[in-house]
């Protein structure tokens, strides 16, 4: 509601541009909630506003939101001094339309590209059928991706854990997004080795008995 009083009861960034989720969520998270938990909030309770049941938002044509009981809704003083406090200082200079699209929208694009690449990738990797518009894999990549997560980073988790699990029954299943990305997850897998870089038990222990052959050779030779 505090967002949509500066704007007649309209929540957007600009007249026609609509806020995305994502945005909204970070706009709205504490320091208590992760992304995730807000982005999956955000949505339940815009889609629940938006039923005919509760009737407390409109969709309007360009996907901007407006509350419809805007004018009837009063804020506290407290509200009233923190929206206060957020005016932005009046530029006295003349404003030059910019043709550039504004930056949240090309946020937007930007992240549903990389997800439905990150996603095709996967795919590809696993021969899978992984759907990029997934409620789920879209919070916890735009996640990663809000953390400064790279493309290269998420193709390194993919490579690197179906090198590891794809030939294996029992963890193949786990060739997910929401094992894959999941935080507690995400940064112990991209700090792991390729299983090419790694060494056996087997190749370990020849290496080790290689040395001690050496040692003992070469104590018999300075006998």
């Amino acid at each position: 509601m505090a967002l949509s009083k500066k704007d007649q009861g309209y929540i957007r960034a600009n007249e026609g541009i609509p806020y995305p989720l994502e945005q909204l969520a970070g706009m709205l998270m504490s320091r208590f909630d992760t992304f995730e938990k807000t982005l999956e909030l955000v949505t339940r309770v815009i889609e629940k506003c938006l039923s005919p049941a509760v009737g407390k938002l409109k969709k309007m044509n360009d996907g901007t939101l407006f509350v419809l009981s805007h004018e009837s809704y009063l804020l506290s003083d407290r509200w009233e001094r923190e929206l206060n406090k957020r005016k932005p200082i009046p530029n006295k200079r003349k404003r030059i339309p910019s043709k550039r699209k504004p930056s949240n929208i090309l946020l937007s694009n930007i992240i549903l590209s990389s997800i439905k690449e990150i996603i095709l990738y996967l795919n590809e990797k696993t021969g899978k059928a992984f759907r990029a518009t997934t409620k789920e894999t879209v919070a916890f990549i735009a996640a990663r991706l809000g953390e400064g997560r790279t493309l290269e980073d998420f193709k390194k988790v993919i490579d690197i854990k179906v090198q590891k699990w794809a030939n294996d029954p029992k963890m193949a299943d786990f060739l997910r997004p929401s094992t894959l990305f999941r935080p507690s997850n995400f940064e112990a897998y991209l700090n792991e080795r390729p299983a090419s870089q790694q060494k056996s038990a087997t190749e370990r222990t020849r290496e080790w008995a290689q040395r001690e052959m050496e040692k003992e050779a070469a104590k018999k030779g300075t006998a």
